[in-house]
C-alpha cells in the first residue's frame, strides 16, 4: 500500500516537504542494494563504467589509452530489484488491468439495473425517482 501512496502526487509531496523520510525507495533504505546489483552485473560478465567505492558512490573510471583489443564499450546493466519489485512494469500493468476490470464491472452492473426499474416501480408502488435511487447510490 505504501508503494501506491509513494507513487501518487500526494506521496511525492509528503516526501518533498519531509525531506524524503517517509515512503523511502529500496535503495534509500539499504544503500548496499544497488552495490549488490552492480556486483551481480559485473559477475555476469558486463563491464562497468567505474568502481563502486565503500560510500556507495561510483568513482570515475581511470583514463587509459585504447589498444586495438580494447574495443568493448563500458556497459552497466540496470534491472529491477526482483520479480516482485513494485516499480516493475509488470506489477504496474497488473494493477492497471485490475482497475480497468473494476471500472468495467461498475458500468456493466449499472446497465443491468436500468431494465428492471419499471417492474420495481410496479411491484413496490414507488415513483420513478425512488426507483432510480438504487442506481444513483450504486454508481456513487
Amino acid at each position: 500500500m505504501s508503494q501506491l501512496i509513494q507513487a501518487a502526487i500526494f506521496g511525492q509531496l509528503i516526501r518533498f516537504f519531509s525531506g524524503g523520510r517517509p515512503f523511502r525507495y529500496p535503495d534509500e533504505i539499504a544503500p548496499s542494494l544497488s552495490e549488490q546489483l552492480y556486483a551481480e552485473s559485473l559477475a555476469q560478465g558486463h563491464q562497468g563504467n567505474g568502481d563502486i567505492e565503500a560510500e556507495g558512490t561510483v568513482a570515475q573510471p581511470e583514463t587509459h589509452e585504447k589498444t586495438p583489443d580494447d574495443t568493448a564499450p563500458y556497459i552497466v546493466i540496470l534491472d529491477w530489484y526482483g520479480p516482485n519489485d513494485p516499480e516493475s512494469p509488470a506489477v504496474k500493468h497488473l494493477i492497471m488491468v485490475q482497475m480497468c476490470l473494476l471500472n468495467f464491472r461498475v458500468y456493466i452492473t449499472s446497465s443491468l439495473y436500468v431494465p428492471g426499474e419499471a417492474s420495481l416501480m410496479e411491484e413496490f408502488h414507488v415513483s420513478e425517482l425512488v426507483a432510480t435511487l438504487g442506481l444513483s447510490l450504486f454508481t456513487m
